[in-house]
């Protein structure tokens, strides 16, 4: 999201609550806020857990998703602290790169623990990518979770964990040790998610948000 100023006294401002995600300056009467570029690694044991049922279907990726994948991923991070100032073209154009950087392997081998959520509304024949979990390998024991998103419409209703456990019970069948995740400080959505799913957190890294 773009800087945040709020209009209030010096008081105000000198008792505000303080956040670790989240810059802040008084600047001619207002609080300036601006979210840290400062992400947070985090990493889970690899282990089967149950697959709640959801309104969506759960697939696995096909390399013919590429272009609703970067509909979606696009339209999941458009609103998000680290990328919610960016001119809206630039980013639409950032994350096409981002997807077909996955899908060529630029950042390590595609898991086919990967998995997508299609919701196909009533009266319509053919759905559209509403989450993903896009899932690297490298030549450890290891997996990373690439990008995970759900669209703005189908959040709160279980989607990213049931993508989570999808993807665990493919990444527990090849034999993975653990799944290592990452995320924004300042985006308390993907830090509860993350958190709740079971991620421990056990490195910063600051540096400007990086779309690919």
């Amino acid at each position: 999201m773009p800087l945040r100023r709020v209009p209030m006294s010096r008081d105000e401002f000198e008792s505000l609550p303080q956040h670790p995600g989240w810059g802040v300056d008084y600047i001619g009467g207002k609080a300036v806020f601006w979210p840290r570029a400062t992400l947070v690694f985090g990493a889970l044991q690899v282990c089967n857990r149950e697959i709640k049922a959801t309104a969506a279907t759960i697939r696995p990726l096909y390399l013919e998703d590429e272009a609703e994948l970067c509909r979606s991923a696009y339209e999941a991070f458009a609103d998000s602290p680290e990328y919610g100032a960016w001119p809206r073209q630039q980013l639409a154009k950032a994350f096409c790169g981002v997807i077909r950087g996955f899908l060529a392997g630029a950042r390590g081998a595609v898991s086919q623990g990967s998995r997508v959520a299609i919701s196909q509304p009533i009266g319509t024949s053919q759905g559209s990518i509403v989450a993903a979990i896009l899932v690297v390998m490298d030549g450890s024991e290891n997996a990373t979770i690439d990008l995970l998103f759900v669209v703005p419409s189908c959040r709160q209703q279980g989607l990213a964990t049931a993508l989570g456990g999808g993807s665990l019970e493919i990444l527990a069948a090849e034999g993975r040790k653990r799944l290592v995740s990452s995320w924004h400080l300042a985006n308390d959505a993907g830090r509860s998610w993350h958190q709740a799913f079971g991620f421990q957190g056990y490195r910063l890294r600051s540096g400007d948000p990086d779309c690919g």
